[in-house]
């Protein structure tokens, strides 16, 4: 997602940047895919992605 390999630090500062679409992209995952509390699940960057171009959208006056 960054476009480089980045370091642990940049991953960091990048995830505290965008944590609400990181918590969206993991709660819209855990009820479409109804995941049970306590279990594991993979986040994928499109997942994310999604979210990021939907906060941008509702930034913009978009309806989500």
């Amino acid at each position: 997602m960054l476009g480089v390999d980045p370091t642990p630090q940049a991953c960091l500062a990048y995830f505290e940047e965008f944590e609400a679409a990181f918590r969206t992209a993991a709660n819209v995952k855990i009820t479409r895919k109804c995941i049970p509390a306590g279990t594991n699940l993979h986040l994928t960057s499109r997942d994310v992605a999604r979210e990021l171009i939907e906060l941008q959208q509702i930034e913009r006056g978009e309806q989500r």
